[in-house]
């Protein structure tokens, strides 16, 4: 009944946020939308910022499960084309959540010191996926470069999150998929030619 009650909380919270702003809603609206009392919506969530961060935390697990499955995904046998899939993928899944709430979109314009902080958790667990993906992506190619793998995801993590402000602000152009995809073809090929 507990985490029926906190999902109810921060789905009504994620609906009300991306229709009227962090700003406009209040906790009374919250509670009353989600058919609880403030009391009960209190002991859940301390502040309306704690409830904002939940609700960011959710959205961002829904990218991870996006990229979670590209590596899943095993039936591509080319490595460049595997690692832009999943850019792709994440980007893709990003977009759609900056349409879906555009006070999380403010944010990462605005406000990325909090993101970073709500997407502490993300960000490692994308890190260690990003690790083994290029590890099992350059062993197939066999370049014997196992002991760069964590450098190589390291800088293609630092790209992508370099890349996500200028990208919300080109509202994902297709340009700036386009140089996307061109920093990842670019990083992937210079380190299988090696």
């Amino acid at each position: 009944m507990e985490k029926l009650t906190y999902n109810k909380i921060v789905h009504k919270a994620k609906e009300l946020f991306a229709d009227c702003g962090v700003a406009n809603v209040t906790m009374s609206l919250i509670a009353k939308k989600a058919g609880v009392g403030r009391r009960t919506l209190y002991m859940y969530f301390s502040s309306k910022d704690c409830l904002y961060e939940a609700v960011v935390a959710y959205e961002v697990g829904i990218i991870y499960d996006t990229i979670d499955e590209v590596f899943k995904d095993t039936s591509d046998s080319d490595p460049i084309s595997v690692i832009q899939r999943y850019v792709r993928a994440r980007f893709e899944a990003l977009g759609q959540l900056i349409q879906k709430n555009p006070s999380i979109r403010n944010d990462f314009i605005n406000d990325l010191p909090r993101v970073n902080k709500i997407r502490e958790t993300f960000d490692r667990d994308e890190s260690l996926l990003l690790n083994k993906l290029i590890s099992r992506e350059l062993s197939k190619v066999s370049v014997g470069c196992d002991s760069k793998v964590n450098s190589i995801a390291k800088i293609v993590h630092i790209m992508m999150k370099g890349l996500e402000v200028p990208i919300i602000i080109q509202n994902f152009s297709n340009e700036s998929i386009k140089l996307l995809d061109q920093c990842i073809e670019m990083i992937t090929k210079s380190i299988i030619q090696k």
